[in-house]
């Protein structure tokens, strides 16, 4: 189902739907083609497409975004001065690890990644997470593992009106539903606590965001954990 290839980024990356929407619209279709170049056809069709676009976009903006305790997660903004997940060491500064064998041998290794996993670790040698991503025809799907320790954090700006508490595998998970702005893919992010921390071992967390629906989001989770 899943077709595993491309370059993985170190962190698994945030689309945002609701801004990629906006520079869409602003900054090519605001009147004109790749060119600069304005066309009759061109001023109405977006004209019409922001038109729709604008009154969902504008609602969601208005409802205040989920913050605190929600069920066993802890929301915080996407501002570089909000709160991160706290990692279970310091990272190294090599870059990613270039040792499949280790990758493989991790705790948090999964076939899931198949050929595209991209690992990182700590000063000490350890690895602290992995990611991978799956290419679509036009779109990407990214997800990880990583381990953490203290509050299972979760930076996001949705309202809570789009955010779904549910068990994945059996574990903890927060569903972000995305915004529909069709034609521009909903982007659905998946958050699940697999491992609570201890005090003997840190804890997990999987992560999936994905264009493709809440469904096979939950499908990749469930290939992911062991």
């Amino acid at each position: 189902m899943y077709k595993k290839a491309g370059q993985i980024t170190a962190s698994v990356v945030v689309v945002a739907v609701v801004g990629v929407a906006a520079f869409f619209i602003a900054s090519r279709f605001a009147g004109g083609d790749a060119s600069g170049q304005a066309t009759q056809g061109d001023n109405t069709f977006f004209q019409e497409l922001r038109d729709r676009l604008e009154p969902t976009i504008q609602a969601d903006q208005a409802l205040p975004p989920a913050r605190g305790q929600y069920g066993d997660f802890v929301l915080v903004g996407m501002d570089p001065s909000e709160p991160r997940i706290e990692a279970s060491c310091p990272p190294s500064s090599d870059g990613p690890v270039d040792d499949t064998e280790r990758v493989q041998r991790s705790e948090l290794y999964s076939p899931a990644f198949g050929d595209s996993a991209q690992a990182y670790e700590c000063a000490d040698g350890t690895i602290y997470g992995i990611a991978g991503h799956i290419q679509h025809e036009v779109d990407v799907t990214e997800f990880g593992l990583g381990y953490f320790v203290g509050e299972p954090l979760v930076r996001l700006e949705a309202p809570r009106e789009r955010l779904e508490l549910t068990t994945i595998g059996g574990r903890p998970a927060l569903i972000e539903h995305g915004l529909d702005v069709s034609p521009f893919p909903a982007q659905t992010r998946i958050f699940v606590i697999e491992r609570a921390p201890s005090a003997q071992q840190p804890g997990i967390m999987l992560t999936v965001y994905t264009p493709n629906g809440v469904e096979e989001g939950i499908m990749l989770a469930e290939e992911m954990m062991r």
